[in-house]
């Protein structure tokens, strides 16, 4: 499992990315600001940062080069994600030291994948659980993320359940 830093201002995107990566079993860490960022970064020593450009009171670029020069966090990889495209600011995220650019909107696919590079792929959660609740969607989601996780998942309703039927 990676614990990941994610530096993200827009809140729906930090629910978006955090709820894909926690999926596949990696820790998230957000900061809502390129400062909590680097603070954060220093205090959990993350095994990546995933750094928005364009974030409120420091620039992702002026972070990730903050980062960079910091030697308890020069040694974590960072991703740029962002909007801006222009080959000039991409070319200096690369001289500042980012790992990798990944333009935003992007297929979430393709994140999990430039994350697992860096990380590694989580290792395969194996078990049997058994829910025993009414229908319901609270249920439903609780057993969708379990059998995302790799969990194998038995839901009976409160009356159904017996010791035999297992």
């Amino acid at each position: 499992m990676g614990k990941i830093l994610l530096i993200e201002d827009d809140a729906v995107q930090v629910e978006l990315i955090k709820r894909d990566l926690e999926s596949r079993g990696h820790e998230v860490l957000t900061a809502r600001s390129g400062q909590g960022g680097i603070e954060l970064a220093g205090r959990e020593k993350p095994q990546l940062i995933l750094m928005d450009m364009i974030i409120p009171g420091m620039h992702g670029l002026e972070a990730t080069i903050k980062l960079k020069e910091a030697a308890s966090t020069r040694d974590i990889p960072i991703i740029a994600l962002t909007i801006m495209s222009d080959p000039k600011f991409v070319q200096e995220c690369y001289r500042a030291g980012v790992a990798d650019y990944i333009k935003k909107p992007f297929d979430p696919k393709s994140l999990i994948e430039s994350v697992e590079e860096i990380v590694g792929q989580p290792e395969t959660i194996t078990g049997r659980i058994l829910i025993v609740a009414g229908v319901s969607q609270l249920a439903t989601m609780i057993e969708m993320r379990l059998l995302r996780q790799g969990y194998e998942v038995t839901s009976l309703a409160p009356g159904d359940f017996s010791p035999g039927r297992l």
